[in-house]
């Protein structure tokens, strides 16, 4: 077909469908349009969002700075920007970070747990699907949360390949465990100090462990990470 045998089509139509719906009363209208539409208009709407999403999400990156590090706290239902705000501010002021044009973004809404809904599913793997884009680096968990990912070796970061022998020895009290894919156990995480966060930011969870994650992208912040929240002990 060539092309201005489309657009006569096209234009025949649409005066089709006008001639349709110009007898009918408002109520008609819509409800012929829902009905022979729908599946375009859920499309449209669809489509909207998603630009609405990512044009929001964009001027927000814009106004407060492109991120440098993401944490998240996973399963505390009473985290909120008691603990969010206050370690994004203080981390990134130890990090020096240009206000405005970098900073440090704390995520307290993970949700993980064993359930086989396919919802679930999916927020069981969105730390890593946020790791992947460079929003999350580092959790804040409990045991069983890493007990969950004990199928997935790799999920997280042996802390011996970024911390010093200075640093690992004078927190070796503090290591969590974890296995690798031969079984062999190694350091993936650091109990929190009751002096932290645990008190101070106002962190609900029960013998909190900071975690990193192996796809997480910003590894140049991980031992400042640990310096900024053990920074009594190793001040000691």
């Amino acid at each position: 077909m060539k092309e201005s045998d489309k657009e006569r089509s096209i234009a025949n139509f649409f005066r089709e469908e006008w001639a349709k719906l110009r007898p009918m009363t408002l109520k008609e209208k819509a409800s012929y349009i829902w009905e022979y539409y729908k599946v375009h208009l859920l499309i449209i709407g669809l489509s909207l969002s998603l630009i609405i999403s990512v044009g929001v999400s964009l001027y927000t990156e814009y106004k407060a700075g492109k991120i440098v590090f993401g944490i998240g706290i996973v399963n505390d239902s009473f985290a909120g920007d008691a603990i969010a705000e206050p370690l994004a501010t203080g981390f990134a002021e130890y990090l020096g970070l240009a206000k405005g044009k970098e900073r440090v973004y704390v995520n307290h809404g993970y949700s993980v747990n064993k359930g086989t809904s396919e919802e679930q599913a999916f927020l069981n793997i969105l730390m890593f699907v946020d790791a992947s884009t460079g929003d999350m680096d580092a959790a804040i968990c409990q045991k069983d949360v890493l007990e969950l990912y004990a199928s997935d070796p790799e999920a997280w970061l042996d802390i011996r390949t970024f911390l010093d022998e200075t640093t690992l020895e004078a927190l070796s009290g503090r290591f969590c465990y974890a296995k690798d894919a031969e079984g062999n156990e190694f350091p993936c995480g650091l109990y929190l100090p009751d002096q932290s966060l645990n008190t101070d930011l106002s962190l609900t969870l029960k013998d909190p462990i900071l975690v990193f994650l192996s796809a997480g992208q910003n590894r140049d912040y991980f031992d400042d990470l640990v310096y900024y929240l053990f920074d009594d002990e190793l001040a000691e």
